[in-house]
């Protein structure tokens, strides 16, 4: 769990650090995810888009869940999309249950996806992916 500190007038206290749940639209029929939101907390990244077609993904050691995959865009160039697993396990259980299955379904080799994603890191060089549809 992450901590903000707040100094008091006498010292300083603890607190956790409000977070938002991980967002998802669900369809028609209300039986499955169909697109995806605020996957990555962010922190100092910057926010940004991408789109491309998934050309590779790595899943977590069960072979369960997508960590990272490889977005092909229109121009040929290569993005590496990381996803925030950690995050993920953080989330409510319900939340857990509608996001985790719709990731194992859209993030999946061949199939051309919108994304917001997260510019971290020095330069913006880690990309988080933030939502997906």
């Amino acid at each position: 769990m992450k901590w903000v500190i707040t100094i008091a007038a006498v010292g300083v206290m603890l607190s956790p650090q409000a977070r938002a749940e991980p967002g998802y639209k669900l369809n028609k029929a209300m039986t499955a995810a169909v697109a995806l939101s605020n996957l990555s907390p962010g922190g100092a990244c910057v926010a940004g888009r991408a789109s491309g077609r998934i050309v590779a993904v790595r899943y977590n050691e069960m072979q369960t869940v997508p960590v990272l995959f490889t977005i092909a865009e229109k121009s040929g160039e290569r993005t590496l999309i990381n996803i925030d697993v950690d995050e993920l396990q953080n989330a409510s259980m319900l939340a857990q249950g509608w996001v985790v299955p719709a990731l194992q379904k859209m993030v999946r080799k061949g199939r051309t996806v919108n994304l917001g994603i997260k510019l971290c890191g020095a330069a913006g060089r880690v990309i988080m992916l933030d939502a997906i549809k």
